[in-house]
């Protein structure tokens, strides 16, 4: 497993790389059930699945900059990452399961 932030790893499974970000929210409503409360905080968990690592670091690009608030914010983000996306090979994993270099 790599650890590419405090939110977000990339795993080899069996025909892929799987990128997995787990994001903290606050609620914005009461449950109707009364189960949940305005304000308590829960976490989601989502994961999508790339043939190589390098698609899976530019998805993983995408989501960060859905966080930009700002162009700077913007340029800096897509400056950094693409630094991380440059040094990735093109690696996938086959229908065996074996990681191979492209």
């Amino acid at each position: 497993m790599i650890k590419l932030n405090e939110y977000a790893t990339v795993d080899a499974s069996t025909n892929s790389w799987e990128l997995k970000i787990t994001t903290t929210k606050v609620r914005d409503k009461d449950d109707k059930n009364g189960k949940f409360k305005k304000g308590d905080e829960y976490t989601t968990e989502n994961s999508t699945y790339h043939p190589t690592l390098k698609q899976c670091l530019k998805r993983f690009l995408d989501e960060g900059l859905k966080e930009c608030e700002t162009v700077e914010e913007l340029f800096k983000t897509i400056d950094n990452y693409e630094k991380i996306a440059e040094k990735a090979p093109n690696i996938y994993v086959n229908s065996q399961g074996l990681i191979q270099l492209n």
